[in-house]
């Protein structure tokens, strides 16, 4: 790669200005070069990887966040849909942050981790770009997509801290219960994910709901009248473990 190369993303070295710039409003004008053997600069070869590193943390907040015990139960009630702007259930900022973080640790993980190789294929720097780096401003208050970056500048990955929580202090002798947030160790699903998590298709997923195999921890109404579910991960293994023993039980003739 040759040392001209400048930094796709049109990221400017701050102070460095060409001599036809006046350099009043002007932060700097003469471009960053590359990273070796990168599409990209250092600075953003390293704010990467710092988001990509935080990512799992920062699905873990925005799930925790999303409470189902606070959600609608709109399962329990029939409602004629007469407009599309039904109020939704939870906030849509978390729901549409979670699955902008998801998708992008999906393909982190196809792309096993590798930043450096990342970063030398264009086509995959302007995808990773888009959906880690950038940052998109909302137009009265609505977003025309979300980033990795989006999500931590909006929540960051820590949750503040209740009050009657404080440091832990070496010499107190005062015994803390923390209760860990149950979304960190099972995470939450829609029935997409649960159909990938299980090699099924989504009707299958949909009839173990049906049947009572599987319950949904939360519905939420979209604005076209669609009902999207959410389910435990652990919930959605179980109820494939007892699917598969069902489909055992029927091929040798225990159950009709």
């Amino acid at each position: 790669m040759s040392d001209d190369r400048v930094c796709v993303r049109g990221c400017m070295k701050r102070g460095i200005h060409y001599a036809t710039c006046d350099g009043a409003p002007c932060p700097g004008c003469a471009p960053e070069q590359c990273r070796e053997g990168s599409f990209i600069c250092d600075s953003c070869f390293g704010r990467a990887r710092r988001l990509l590193d935080d990512a799992p943390d920062l699905l873990a907040r925005l799930r925790s966040i999303i409470d189902p015990s606070k959600a609608i139960p709109l399962d329990q009630v029939r409602v004629r849909v007469t407009s599309s702007e039904v109020p939704a259930a939870v906030a849509s900022d978390p729901l549409d942050a979670i699955t902008a973080v998801s998708n992008v640790l999906d393909v982190w993980h196809d792309w096993g981790h590798d930043l450096q190789k990342i970063s030398n294929d264009k086509t995959a720097v302007g995808w990773f770009g888009a959906h880690v780096l950038d940052r998109h401003k909302p137009d009265d208050g609505i977003r025309s997509a979300w980033s990795v970056q989006d999500a931590a500048d909006r929540w960051g990955v820590e949750r503040v801290p209740a009050k009657s929580e404080r440091p832990w202090e070496p010499d107190d002798e005062v015994e803390y219960e923390h209760t860990p947030v149950t979304e960190w160790f099972d995470p939450t699903l829609t029935l997409m994910q649960a159909a990938k998590r299980t090699g099924r298709s989504m009707r299958a997923v949909a009839k173990w709901v049906d049947r009572g195999y599987l319950t949904a921890r939360m519905r939420l109404r979209n604005p076209d009248g669609s009902v999207l579910m959410v389910f435990y991960a652990s919930e959605v293994d179980n109820a494939a473990e007892k699917a598969e023993a069902r489909r055992l039980a029927n091929l040798s003739g225990g159950e009709s």
